[in-house]
């Protein structure tokens, strides 16, 4: 399935605000899984991958969930986008998923820190 229509937009945002560092994505205590509160809405994404069959050879495939949560952690609306049938849309879907993982993370803060104790005099470990 492709990225519905009326989840572009949002899509793309979140995409760009995740870039520049203005989403707070969060991991739930499902590794791998991450939200971010908007208003009175949750947004999760999740990534899977299986082997399945494509014209006769043995594929992974890898998906991207994206859901959206009401208030109560109620399904308000959700959509899967596949690597095997969805190529486009699962890449901006992954790289808005790893945007979203690396956030929640702090890799950037991480590496930051690394490089700070390696520059830093002395013995390491």
């Amino acid at each position: 399935m492709p990225i519905p229509e009326e989840f572009q937009t949002i899509v793309n945002k979140l995409i760009q605000k995740t870039k520049s560092g203005n989403v707070n994505w969060r991991e739930a205590a499902d590794a791998g899984q991450f939200f971010v509160p908007i208003g009175d809405v949750t947004i999760s994404l999740d990534r899977s991958s299986r082997k399945t069959r494509s014209a006769q050879r043995l594929v992974t495939a890898k998906t991207v969930i994206f859901r959206v949560l009401n208030s109560e952690a109620s399904l308000v609306d959700s959509f899967t986008v596949s690597s095997v049938s969805d190529e486009e849309d699962f890449d901006r879907m992954n790289l808005l998923y790893e945007g979203a993982k690396r956030r929640a993370r702090r890799v950037d803060e991480v590496i930051e820190s690394i490089d700070n104790e390696l520059d830093s005099e002395g013995e390491i470990g």
